[in-house]
């Protein structure tokens, strides 16, 4: 008995439907406001010899509060399906190192360091 012919299996491709996350990208742009205004503080107080305005303060306050809106989208948007994963790891890395960061500065601050 001979053998049976083998069906030809078409080829076949599978595309994925994966996609940058928009809660995780709003996370970056949340840790890169945040920077941006980290930067423009220390310069601003640097070339104010310390003398800073309070003005100055309050962007620093919405800075830290961007960062814990961030580290939160980031999160959220990690359990995501079917999605990128490095743009939420990356933006939950940066807004737990900019929240440490500002913490460091104001403890400096108090402390007079």
């Amino acid at each position: 008995m001979p053998r049976p012919k083998k069906i030809k299996k078409k080829k076949s491709f599978m595309f994925s439907a994966r996609h940058h996350s928009q809660t995780g990208v709003l996370s970056i742009l949340l840790a890169i406001a945040s920077l941006t205004t980290l930067i423009a503080s220390v310069i601003v107080s640097f070339l104010n010899r310390g003398d800073t305005p309070a003005r100055l303060g309050s962007a620093g306050m919405f800075a830290v509060l961007a960062n814990v809106l961030g580290l939160v989208a980031g999160v959220i948007s990690s359990r995501e399906r079917d999605i990128y994963t490095w743009v939420p790891k990356a933006a939950v890395i940066m807004n737990a190192a900019f929240i440490f960061f500002w913490i460091f500065l104001v403890v400096a601050g108090i402390r007079g360091v």
